[in-house]
């Protein structure tokens, strides 16, 4: 069998009635050179029977033990692909019929290696809530746009080729970053090449109670980690000054939480570990006040 163009990734853990939708967005391109593996992370729920009955032939299981790490998941997926090309999509999230189409013609009018859309936030109704148009680069490279999230790239919008997603490591699997890896490999891609950037819609993730990121408990100190990891890989002064001050922001944010926990002595110490770029920041100093009223 020749090698599809495209392998879609869907990773999923007990998420059935969703992962039909999901499935079925992909079966609805109008692209249609595409195999999908379906990364079921150790599912009790009928998904591996729903997809072995898929007719099909393009739409693939890869079974799991249940490992609870989104990255390694959708690790697991990029092996297993034939594609020149990789694609994710969550299993509670939905593309749009053109979605594929659209990047891969972008991608070879513009020999670029990876490529991203807008997305937006819907309800369980399907209802948009917020929309995110891709931003086009107003520098040479998109990386500073989106180290301070002026762009925004979700995970189910992005296509790449293999061997640069290969290049780059794949997806972290450290817990610390558990729920933002899809940032981290953002950035990580937009260091090692330029996106094309398609600026349409296509994508719809959507908001539900279930949704990982709601069982993250600190997610500012998760996000911060992302820049400190981009910091301890390297990069010009300017990203380099960006990433401090966002991770300053964040880990400020971290150490508001802590407050309203009680936690006064953690908040401290995050505090004062950003020091460099916190000075900068008000936010940074009025969350001292809110720590010496804490104490006093």
């Amino acid at each position: 069998m020749q090698d599809p163009t495209v392998t879609v990734v869907i990773p999923t853990f007990n998420r059935l009635a969703l992962l039909r939708e999901a499935v079925e967005s992909v079966k609805a391109q109008t692209f249609h050179d595409w195999e999908l593996l379906v990364v079921d992370d150790g599912s009790s729920d009928g998904t591996s029977q729903y997809v072995q009955a898929e007719q099909d032939h393009r739409i693939n299981l890869i079974p799991s033990v249940h490992r609870g790490i989104m990255g390694a998941v959708r690790n697991l997926g990029v092996r297993h692909a034939r594609g020149r090309f990789v694609a994710f999509l969550d299993s509670d999230d939905l593309w749009k019929p053109t979605k594929l189409e659209r990047q891969i013609t972008a991608l070879k009018s513009r020999g670029a290696q990876w490529s991203y859309t807008g997305y937006e936030i819907v309800d369980d109704s399907g209802r948009s809530l917020k929309q995110f148009v891709a931003a086009q680069p107003r520098e040479a490279t998109i990386l500073n746009q989106l180290l301070t999230t002026e762009a925004s790239a979700a995970v189910g919008s992005v296509l790449v080729a293999k061997d640069l997603i290969d290049r780059c490591g794949g997806f972290s699997t450290e817990p610390a970053l558990q729920c933002r890896e899809d940032h981290d490999i953002v950035l990580r891609l937009a260091s090692a090449a330029p996106p094309s950037v398609v600026p349409e819609v296509l994508v719809a993730v959507r908001e539900h109670r279930g949704r990982t990121t709601h069982s993250v408990s600190d997610p500012f100190l998760r996000t911060a980690t992302v820049y400190e990891r981009f910091m301890e890989r390297g990069g010009d002064k300017k990203s380099m000054r960006i990433a401090r001050r966002m991770m300053a922001r964040h880990v400020t944010s971290s150490a508001r939480l802590d407050l309203s926990h009680g936690q006064v002595e953690d908040a401290v110490k995050k505090l004062r570990n950003t020091i460099r770029p916190g000075w900068c920041s008000a936010r940074w100093w009025w969350t001292w006040t809110l720590v010496a009223r804490a104490r006093f």
